[in-house]
């Protein structure tokens, strides 16, 4: 932070750097646990039988 402000007052000397204290209140947002609906889709898995020809060239 000292730092900081020596490199400030280094490169901005026209600005006013006083210690300014802003009242930091401690906001507690509400924190709501959305648990999404979570559906198990099973696909319908077809056990697809291609019918397989044997073709014996001659």
């Amino acid at each position: 932070m000292i730092f900081l402000r020596l490199l400030f007052r280094k490169n901005y000397p026209h600005l006013n750097l006083t210690n300014h204290q802003l009242p930091i209140t401690n906001y507690q947002l509400p924190i709501t646990n959305h648990q999404s609906p979570i559906t198990n889709h099973q696909s319908p898995i077809t056990n697809y039988q291609l019918p397989i020809t044997n073709h014996q060239g001659v």
